[in-house]
Parts: structure tokens; C-alpha cells; sequence
């Protein structure tokens, strides 16, 4: 009986320290992501101050202050502990690694796409974007599903082709993806990656428009390759 008795706690802080550890390891890279913060941040974001006083001051002062100006606080908890792994997944990231998903999301959904590439120029561009030692067998992963959407409908609908945009712009229209399909919670960690991201853009018209059944499942599956990509995160 009391062998039984002093193992039974054991078993329950078991059974709390996996959602525990995972707020703390979330909101430790979010921190660590925050310090960051005049790194990365698109200029779009800067108050008009920051030009002036944030360069005088020391990089991790900088940011405090700057995420103070710009109301960049805590991730919600429960935002933290989804139970949906994919949804803490991208929060589990630096953002230059994030900003690489996010540019993989928009990648999958055009995966037809990258199956009618012609010419190395096109495919050294797409394998720039995903920029990491795994892009050419990524990108021949993706080329070899082929169960994306059409492409024909989409050009009509105005989506221009991959090969003409900027990493950026490649990055923002995963994030509309990822938005899109309910992966990123409201006020969850990977908000912060938004600011990484022009602040004046809104969703492309021809994906607003487009019907959301359509690789509806596409954001989970690009979750699926992170452990190929970032291992060390996964």
C-alpha cells in the first residue's frame, strides 16, 4: 500500500509536466524571439520615435521599449498548450526559421505549380525560398504530390506566378494560408511573426476569393515537414 501511494504523485506531475514544460519552452522562445525584436521587425511597424531613440539605446533595451510602444505582450497560455500540435509548432521557432514556413505553406499550396517549373532559374528561386540544406528534396517531395490545386483557375483568379514574387511576398501568402485554415490562434505566439511582415498588407484578392475547402488541410500537412526541416525544433 504505500509503495502504491509514493508512486501515485509521481504519476500525476507526470501527467502535468508535459503541458507545464511546453508553456515554458513556448513562451522562452518567444522571449528569446522578443529580445530580437529590431532584428527582424519590418519598418513598417516602427513608431516615429524609433528611428531616433531606439539606435541609442542597447539592442535588448531597444526592443523592450519597443515592444512596450507597440503593445507586444505575453501570448495567451491557453494559446500555448493547443491541443493541436500544429498549432505550437511554428511558436517553437526562431523567426528567420518561421518566416521559412511560412514561404513552405505557400509553396504546397502551388505545388502543381512547382510540378510545370521550366528552367533552373525558376527552380534555384523556389529552392532560395525554402533556404535550407533539405530545399531541393523538399521541393521535389512537393513536385511529386499530386493532389494540389489547379492552376488554371487560380491564374485566372489573378495569382501571379511564384517565380515573380519576393521571398516576402511568398512569406505573406503562407501566412494568409496558415490564417486562413485556423492553425494560428488569435493573440497565440506565432502573432509575433506578423511583424516580420509589411504592416500595410492584406489578404491577395484572389486568395480572399478563393473557395477555403479548396487545400483545406494543407497548412497540417506543411506542419507535417517541419521535423525534416528544423529537427532541432520539432
Amino acid at each position: 500500500m504505500e509503495r502504491t501511494m509514493s508512486t501515485a504523485p509521481s504519476r500525476m506531475h507526470e501527467g502535468l509536466d508535459t503541458p507545464v514544460r511546453r508553456i515554458a519552452q513556448v513562451l522562452a522562445r518567444f522571449e528569446a524571439n522578443r529580445r530580437d525584436l529590431l532584428a527582424w521587425i519590418d519598418r513598417s511597424w516602427l513608431p516615429a520615435w524609433a528611428e531616433r531613440l531606439v539606435p541609442g539605446l542597447r539592442r535588448e533595451e531597444g526592443a523592450r521599449a519597443l515592444a512596450h510602444a507597440i503593445g507586444l505582450g505575453l501570448p495567451r497560455l491557453d494559446a500555448c498548450t493547443a491541443d493541436d500540435p500544429a498549432t505550437g509548432s511554428l511558436a517553437m521557432l526562431s523567426v528567420e526559421q518561421a518566416l521559412t514556413m511560412l514561404r513552405v505553406r505557400s509553396l504546397w499550396f502551388r505545388r502543381n505549380e512547382l510540378r510545370r517549373l521550366v528552367g533552373r532559374v525558376s527552380r534555384d528561386h523556389c529552392a532560395q525560398l525554402v533556404g535550407t540544406r533539405g530545399a531541393v528534396g523538399l521541393l521535389r517531395q512537393m513536385q511529386a504530390v499530386t493532389d494540389g490545386p489547379q492552376i488554371e483557375p487560380l491564374r485566372r483568379a489573378g495569382m501571379p506566378a511564384v517565380d515573380t514574387l519576393t521571398a516576402l511576398a511568398v512569406a505573406w501568402e503562407g501566412w494568409c494560408l496558415f490564417r486562413r485554415d485556423g492553425v494560428l490562434p488569435v493573440d497565440g505566439p506565432a502573432d509575433l511573426v506578423r511583424l516580420a511582415l509589411p504592416r500595410e498588407w492584406s489578404e491577395p484578392d484572389w486568395l480572399a476569393g478563393l473557395d477555403r475547402t479548396i487545400d483545406a488541410d494543407g497548412s497540417v500537412r506543411t506542419l507535417e515537414l517541419l521535423p525534416h526541416l528544423f529537427p532541432e525544433r520539432s
